[in-house]
């Protein structure tokens, strides 16, 4: 009997078939097939059409010649399987790893991946600016401008066509367990995006992608949507996931910014990064930048100006690493002399040969933290802050957006530096376990 037209499957459906396969006993000596090549050979499975009723709709070209003699009159029927394998390794070094972002804001987590050789075919972002960023940077990536939350996987693997994922990342927002939300507090805060880690799972258990990375704030560890969460990847295959609290000095980034990193894979156990040895300072990243009124970038020339009596205030401040603590309390505010409030270290300096404090939201405005240049009477620019996020010299951002607004996007947005060499690591894992699997 002719064999039937075999429709392409997913990699996960022929792996579980692969394992399966392999415990079955054989029932007769390897065929000779005249298309063998050297390093070749092929062995053949007697199996229960009742057992096997995925089988018929499964090949992938190097492993599976064909299914023949096919019976459909009863389920115990059997049919014959031919299984060619591969003695020779296959070189899957320059294989194109495929990527998907979710929650990709401007595309921080995507430059990332990209430089660390991943091709990112498809990214979700709810903000029409955000995402307006996104395309300006990466271009060959469809954007999907959605709330998550209305996204089918059934979608998504139309727009894949039979492509493999190799890397679902993203960065779920989860502002109700930041630390300023929760002001130090162990609760998190009421908010609907809390419930978003859950489309992050949703989307690694239904696409079953090689490997997932996810970037959130360490809040999140405390809560039990978290712990749910582990448990839920844990039990769709894959193996038990890695995370850690990690600060992103650590990794090339010239800013202190701690965040929570969870990464697993279906191929093998797998760890998150480790640290490298190479730090970068504010010095060495912003320090060569011309004063912007002496700039044509006009990225740079985004800075808030300030009333006469704020000038003043930010003028005494000591230059490099200097506060508003430093003028004595008849200058400070009254909400400023507490505690562990929040914003406590405003109108400071940044210290040219350290880390810059985190990058947040408010990066533009000294009032909501230590974002005042070393030297120079002024907020940092949003080049300045894109850069210290370790954002290229030259991305893309709209511009004609409101200040406040620009810096969301570049305060929210995952350092590249960072998620690169993490997506590294995750890149060296697949490589790896697939080169010992034969893929």
């Amino acid at each position: 009997m002719n064999n039937p037209t075999l429709r392409s499957h997913t990699h996960w459906q022929v792996a579980q078939i692969h394992r399966y396969i392999q415990n079955l006993p054989k029932s007769m000596p390897a065929p000779t097939h005249s298309g063998q090549k050297n390093g070749q050979h092929t062995t053949s499975c007697i199996v229960h059409l009742a057992d096997s009723a995925n089988l018929k709709d499964i090949t992938f070209n190097k492993l599976y010649s064909g299914l023949t003699d096919w019976c459909f009159e009863s389920p115990n029927d059997t049919i014959h399987l031919t299984v060619v394998s591969h003695s020779r390794k296959t070189d899957n070094r320059h294989m194109e790893l495929i990527s998907i972002d979710l929650f990709s804001g401007v595309g921080g987590l995507t430059e990332g991946l990209h430089k660390a050789g991943f091709k990112t075919e498809l990214a979700f972002e709810i903000d029409e600016l955000a995402s307006k960023a996104y395309k300006m940077n990466h271009k060959k990536t469809k954007v999907i401008t959605d709330d998550i939350r209305n996204v089918s996987t059934e979608k998504v693997k139309n727009e894949l066509g039979n492509k493999t994922i190799h890397l679902l990342a993203g960065c779920p927002p989860c502002q109700g367990f930041s630390s300023i939300r929760r002001l130090n507090k162990p609760e998190p805060v009421k908010d609907d995006r809390n419930e978003l880690i859950k489309e992050f799972v949703r989307f690694v258990k239904e696409l079953m992608p090689y490997t997932f990375m996810m970037e959130n704030v360490p809040g999140l560890a405390l809560d039990k949507s978290f712990k749910s969460a582990l448990k839920e990847l844990e039990i769709a295959g894959y193996y038990k996931p890695d995370w850690k609290i990690v600060n992103v000095k650590d990794y090339g980034v010239p800013q202190s910014r701690k965040r929570l990193v969870l990464v697993g894979s279906r191929l093998a156990p797998i760890t998150i990064a480790e640290p490298i040895k190479k730090k970068k300072t504010v010095r060495q990243v912003i320090g060569k930048l011309p004063k912007p009124e002496n700039s044509k970038d006009p990225l740079h020339q985004i800075f808030p100006s300030h009333s006469e009596k704020i000038l003043n205030l930010i003028k005494d401040i000591p230059k490099n690493g200097g506060s508003r603590k430093d003028l004595g309390k008849d200058r400070q505010l009254k909400c400023h002399q507490k505690e562990n409030v929040g914003f406590n270290d405003v109108y400071g300096r940044l210290r040219w040969d350290d880390f810059s404090t985190t990058i947040t939201g408010g990066c533009l405005n000294p009032s909501k933290g230590r974002f005042l240049h070393p030297e120079q009477d002024r907020c940092i620019s949003a080049r300045e802050a894109s850069m210290l996020q370790s954002f290229p010299k030259t991305y893309k951002f709209p511009i004609e957006a409101p200040r406040t607004k620009l810096a969301l996007m570049i305060g929210n947005a995952l350092p590249p530096e960072f998620s690169k060499i993490q997506a590294e690591n995750i890149k060296s894992h697949i490589l790896t376990h697939l080169q010992l699997k034969n893929v």
